[in-house]
């Protein structure tokens, strides 16, 4: 909720072991999951802006490869930073 939220920003938790989500447009698809993604938005409606840039940023596999890799905080922070 927004209105819980003090200072904007992204939060990524990068899982040691992946865990499965479930497709969102398909049932029977399973999705190993290794990074995650959370929006801290003061604006409900500013969540939907946030969310496709950081898709469009992710459909990059270079991107999305070096986040996946990285070995410390330092590096994903460096990428968000550029970007957002």
């Amino acid at each position: 909720n927004p209105e819980y939220v003090n200072e904007e920003g992204i939060i990524t938790v990068k899982l040691k072991k992946p865990i499965i989500f479930r497709d969102m447009g398909l049932d029977e698809n399973d999705l190993e999951v290794l990074v995650i993604f959370v929006l801290l938005v003061q604006k409900g409606e500013e969540q939907v802006n946030l969310l496709t840039k950081l898709m469009s940023l992710l459909e990059q596999k270079e991107v999305y490869n070096t986040i996946k890799n990285a070995s410390d905080k330092e590096e994903i922070l460096r990428i968000l930073s550029k970007n957002f």
